[in-house]
């Protein structure tokens, strides 16, 4: 009898383990040069495949939807249909391009919730390019997609249950200054920062007062919130900010493969390129993180 209760014990043990899951984010991969279709070389390289979920943070090439062919290559490298490939669209990612072509691949919309990503763990994916300039005229169609991406939001907000994770993937900076107390200023660190930005047609309201209310009634909950931004690399190599609120903010950019001889004034930072890996651990329910240094992943150079 104790022998059988002991068994079972183990078995019931056993099925309880899970092992932690593997993520990379990566943000901001595109080749610096004119071909304006290829990742940075160091990308092509590095091995992707012991990971359990790729976070792609936008602008993965110069013009990623411009041609079929650079979309055949992104595909080929991150497999965009995967239910565990998700792609926060960049700017360069749309230049010359369009959004339909890159849900053809992916068959997802452009922001998307993705439920139980791993045990306790959820993703909310954003499309912060439909985000708009203050007083600027823009379609009908836009506004209406603002509307269900907010809409998205209240449904993840009703969702999210105590000791949860949700991670926000985005591609611009998100962060209000004013949360960002460590930082004199999120311009030296974003590539580009502009916390004015509209999130509805119909009023004037930006992230701040719009999304940034029901992030915090999520954090409330008791569920750990991180946004993950990869608009970052130029002045920045890394970023990592815990508001008071304890929602983490994270950033992550690469942009080595810039000629260093002719730098574009925008360009501040010619330190180490990091990549960002995290792990989840489902038993405690905790998301770990770590900057790890592009070039001791791969061999091959960055031009």
């Amino acid at each position: 009898m104790y022998r059988l209760i002991f068994l079972l014990g183990m078995i019931g043990s056993g099925c309880a383990s899970e092992p932690p899951k593997k993520f990379l984010a990566l943000g901001h991969i595109y080749r610096w040069d004119d071909t304006n279709d290829r990742m940075d070389p160091r990308i092509d390289a590095l091995d992707v495949s012991g990971y359990d979920g790729i976070w792609l943070l936008g602008d993965l090439t110069g013009r990623t939807s411009e041609r079929a062919s650079t979309l055949d290559y992104i595909d080929q490298k991150f497999d965009l249909a995967s239910p565990s490939t998700h792609w926060s669209l960049g700017n360069h990612d749309l230049i010359e391009g369009d959004s339909a072509r890159i849900v053809a691949r992916t068959q997802r919309p452009t922001f998307h919730y993705v439920p139980a990503a791993a045990e306790g763990l959820n993703v909310l994916v954003l499309n912060t390019n439909l985000f708009v300039w203050p007083r600027s005229e823009v379609p009908a169609v836009r506004c209406t997609q603002l509307e269900r991406q907010f809409d998205l939001l209240n449904e993840v907000t009703a969702l999210q249950q105590p000791g949860e994770q949700l991670v926000v993937l985005h591609h611009h900076a998100l962060l209000p200054q004013a949360r960002a107390d460590t930082f004199p200023t999120l311009n030296l660190v974003w590539n580009f920062y502009h916390p004015e930005f509209w999130t509805t047609c119909d009023s004037a309201r930006t992230f701040e007062q719009h999304y940034l209310p029901l992030l915090d009634e999520i954090r409330s909950k008791g569920v750990d919130v991180t946004f993950i931004g990869g608009d970052i690399g130029q002045r920045a190599k890394r970023f990592t900010h815990r508001d008071e609120q304890g929602i983490l903010w994270l950033g992550t950019g690469i942009n080595n493969s810039m000629d260093p001889r002719f730098p574009p004034p925008y360009v501040t930072d010619f330190g180490a390129d990091h990549i960002l890996e995290l792990t989840y651990h489902p038993q405690e329910r905790r998301l770990d993180h770590r900057f790890i240094k592009l070039n001791e992943r791969v061999e091959v150079p960055a031009r």
